[in-house]
């Protein structure tokens, strides 16, 4: 994929977040938005980012479509339930 398309498809793609979710953060202890993207074989582009709750979603190229991934909140309760039954 061309470097230029793929740059203005991660600044869609961020646009597109903020204007869905308003404030949102890099991805866990990602220290910017350029480490929040995953490129797919079909050479399509996943954003991952936060929003001010601490939950992870995503957005993506082509039918964006918006998924909440996790809650920081639920992730520890699994990871919690997960460990009192060993």
């Amino acid at each position: 994929m061309n470097n230029r398309i793929l740059e203005q498809q991660k600044k869609q793609l961020i646009k597109k977040a903020e204007k869905l979710f308003g404030r949102i953060y890099p991805c866990l202890n990602k220290p910017s938005f350029n480490e929040c993207f995953t490129l797919t074989k079909d050479n399509g582009l996943i954003f991952w980012f936060n929003t001010e709750d601490n939950s992870t979603h995503m957005v993506s190229s082509g039918e964006v479509a918006v998924y909440d991934v996790v809650t920081l909140e639920k992730l520890q309760k699994n990871l919690k339930s997960l460990s009192d039954e060993e």
